[in-house]
This record gives C-alpha cells, sequence and structure tokens, in this order.
C-alpha cells in the first residue's frame, strides 16, 4: 500500500526486502524511495540501516523457532529503528502496548495509529472516519466504510500507510484516494473465486498464529479453514479459541497437523479432519463448505515442509481452486 501510495504521488518507490523482489537487487536502481519489508531474520545483522521511516506495525509471538523468547524477539524488531536520528521518523501502533512503549524510548520522530480513539500526532479513527493529526487540527480523510480491505488488521494497515505517507509529505487528497481504492496484495486474504457461491479466499501469507486468527476476524459468514504447514511455535490458546467460535471445519495439512488436531480436541473442537496435501484439502473444504461459506486457506504455518515459500504455495492453491471451477479438480 505505501508502494501504491508514492507512486501515486508521482514518486519512484519499488518495493521488496522480505515480500518478493531481494532488496538488494532493489537497491541500484534509480528511485525516490524503497519501500522493504524487513524481517527479524534480517535485523540480525544489519549495523548501519537507517530507514527514514520505519514502521512497527504490531507484535506477537512469531518465529520463536528461531528466537526463542520473546524478549530476544522484541529486541531484534525493535532494531529497526536503531540507527534512526531526529530527522527521521518512526510510526508506531499505539494500540499494541509492547509496541506504544517505544514512542518514549527513540530519537526519531514519532507518529502514532490507533483505531481505538485520536492520538496527538498520525493517523486515528473516530466515528467512523480516519483522522489525521499532527499536532494542530486534524483532518478528515476518508471513511472507515470507503476503505475496500476487510479486517480490523487491515484498517490498522491502512492507518500507519496514511501515517507514514503523511511523514513523506504525500498530499492528502491522494492518500484518501489510494486508501479507498486499494484492493490488497497477492496471498494476503486474496480472493480466488466463488464456486457454487461459496468463496474461496488465499491468505498463504498467514504464516503465523496471529495473522490467521486475524484472517479469520475479517469473515462474517461461516468458516471452512485449511490450516496447517510447518509450525513456528508460539500461544496457539487464543487460535483455538477463535477456530472455535467462528469455523464450522477445519481441514489440516501438512507437519502440524497432527500437533493442531490434538490441541484442537483437547480444546474441544472436534470438528477437524487430515489431508495428505494441498489438493485433498482443497476438495474436502469444498465437500464441508455450503452456499454462502468461505473456505479459507490460511495456514498459521510456514511452508516449508511442502512449498519454497508461501508464495509458492499461495499460487499451488489458487491453481487447485481454479482447476476445481473448471471441473478438472
Amino acid at each position: 500500500m505505501l508502494g501504491e501510495l508514492l507512486k501515486a504521488a508521482g514518486l519512484s518507490a519499488p518495493v521488496g526486502g522480505n515480500i518478493g523482489t531481494p532488496l538488494v537487487s532493489l537497491s541500484s536502481l534509480p528511485s525516490d524511495f524503497l519501500v522493504a519489508e524487513i524481517s527479524s531474520f534480517q535485523l540480525e545483522t544489519v549495523h548501519t540501516f537507517r530507514p527514514f521511516v520505519g514502521l512497527f506495525l504490531n507484535f506477537t509471538d512469531d518465529h520463536l523457532n528461531r528466537h526463542r523468547t520473546m524478549e530476544r524477539y522484541f529486541e531484534l524488531k525493535k532494531r529497526l529503528f536503531e540507527m534512526q536520528k531526529e530527522s527521521d521518523w518512526a510510526v508506531l501502533n499505539a494500540d499494541d502496548p509492547a509496541v506504544a512503549v517505544l514512542a518514549g524510548q527513540l530519537s526519531s520522530r514519532i507518529l502514532l495509529f490507533s483505531r481505538r480513539g485520536p492520538v496527538n500526532a498520525g493517523a486515528y479513527v473516530q466515528d467512523g472516519k480516519i483522522w489525521l493529526k499532527n499536532g494542530g487540527e486534524a483532518q478528515f480523510l476518508v471513511s472507515v466504510d470507503e476503505i475496500k480491505l476487510k479486517g480490523s488488521h487491515n484498517l490498522e494497515n491502512c492507518l500507519a500507510a496514511a501515517a507514514a505517507a503523511y511523514a513523506l509529505a504525500i498530499p492528502l487528497e491522494v492518500i484518501a484516494e489510494v486508501i479507498s481504492s486499494f484492493e490488497g496484495v497477492e496471498h494476503r486474504c486474496e480472493p480466488v473465486l466463488t464456486i457454487g457461491s461459496v468463496q474461496y479466499i488465499n491468505d498463504s501469507k498467514g504464516t503465523n498464529y496471529a495473522s490467521t486468527i486475524k484472517a479469520i476476524e475479517s469473515y462474517q459468514e461461516p468458516l471452512v479453514l485449511i490450516l496447517g504447514g510447518r509450525d513456528k511455535g508460539g500461544a496457539i490458546s487464543p487460535l483455538v479459541e477463535a477456530i472455535s467460535c467462528r469455523v464450522k471445519y477445519t481441514v489440516l495439512l501438512g507437519e502440524a497437523a497432527p500437533y493442531f488436531e490434538r490441541i484442537l480436541h483437547a480444546g474441544h473442537y472436534e470438528t477437524t479432519v487430515r489431508a495428505e496435501n494441498l489438493k485433498e484439502a482443497v476438495e474436502m473444504a469444498r465437500e464441508k463448505s455450503l452456499p454462502g461459506d468461505v473456505v479459507l486457506f490460511s495456514p498459521a504455518c510456514t511452508s516449508y515442509d511442502m512449498f519454497k515459500n508461501y508464495e509458492e504455495r499461495g499460487r499451488a492453491f489458487k491453481s487447485v481452486v481454479r482447476n476445481l471451477a473448471d471441473g478438472q479438480g
């Protein structure tokens, strides 16, 4: 979204890093800005990395199979701002206590974002509208119901992008137009097809528990969930609760299938079935769905047990769904 905002403002801004194109491939290109998603793995080895605008969207347990503790994981995430100066910007989630506390610790200028109420500097939601403010009078941006993206997490993404765009002096009318028209990116709650009045959604980027919970919460329709891959660890009880409350049937896949089955059954959620591969998982989900349902592919795991990366996994899911629609599945 931030890349689209810069593009709409007439600026060149290649997008890469942890999403798609490696940052090293973009660094030599002529551009006004680079938009990069930086992982905690990459932050382990940075020494001089200094973003002009750094965004910290949320903090949930993830990658504990590598970092071991939440404390270590947080310290790595915080390194995004380590080399920033007073002329740089940090955009922080005011609704996430672990992130918001950094506002008093960083040397850079601070912009906050909140979907729960006003902030002194940044982007926020109030009375169903998004506002931008930086010390002076708040300026109206768009109404929340104008945003096409589903889910509270996508509302937060819009707020964060708006705050960052504000720091980059992008005109308000450009920010409003892009945020209200942006339809999302591949593999993130991406609509694939509707078959027999059942929607098929590709959320292959859901590689941890928190991402899948947010995907589940984005839909009011009855859900059939395809879950599994290589587990990364973390506190699983919130995921079990979300599935128990919102998902009518879960198809389990990959290395984590036995673990998820055991944990879900222990939580008295027993409407599960195991699939041997992705094709079989989609076919099972089709069998369990009714008109008006949503089949949500949000694995809550990495792809490395079966695929090269989440992009390959997501495209494989879309291929299976399209073959299903063509009567070839």
